[in-house]
């Protein structure tokens, strides 16, 4: 489900059919904006709000990717409930994207940031960078403690251009490992 058809100026309501909660958790993917009460997918109990979402974009430069969340509903095993997902808001990131909504019995635990060991072998450190590509943070760290954080755009396949880090601590690194 996507509210974004024709712009953030798009609104409505989408409304499940009634459904019985029979395992512990409501597993699903969002994105979109955040806007609490205003673009959000609510669980509903008895016509109540009991649990509610929001995508994880409030301002410029966020990303359209969706990304796993889930509801604990082993309270209401056994109960009758609806899902609504409500848009009700024009302003900038005022949509939302659900998808693979599902019952289980365990969670869907998101992808545990990825990282990378490598040894630095000079003074510089060149990363590839791709416009509009998902913001993803970089964490330098030598021996456990962070010697450098940032955020950056990093190109998959297709390179726009290549940014370098040139730090006196880079040099004092060059013989260390460090993580990304």
């Amino acid at each position: 489900m996507n509210s974004y058809v024709g712009g953030d100026g798009s609104t409505g309501t989408l409304t499940s059919p009634p459904f019985v909660i029979e395992r512990k958790y409501i597993n699903f993917l969002v994105g979109g904006g955040m806007h609490p009460g205003k673009v959000c997918m609510n669980l509903l109990l008895d016509g109540q709000i009991v649990r509610t979402v929001t995508g994880p974009n409030d301002r410029p430069g966020g990303s359209e990717e969706l990304e796993w969340s889930n509801w604990d509903v082993s309270p209401f095993l056994g109960k009758e409930v609806v899902i609504q997902i409500v848009d009700t808001a024009t302003e900038g990131w005022g949509h939302i994207n659900i998808d693979h909504i599902h019952q289980s019995d365990a969670k869907v635990e998101p992808p545990k940031p990825k990282t990378q060991t490598f040894a630095l072998q000079q003074k510089y450190l060149n990363l590839p960078v791709r416009n509009g590509a998902k913001q993803r943070t970089i964490t330098l760290t030598v021996g456990g403690q962070v010697v450098r954080e940032f955020v950056i755009e990093p190109a998959d396949e297709v390179t726009d251009f290549w940014v370098y880090l040139d730090d006196q601590r880079m040099a004092f690194f060059t013989s260390e490992n460090l993580k990304t």
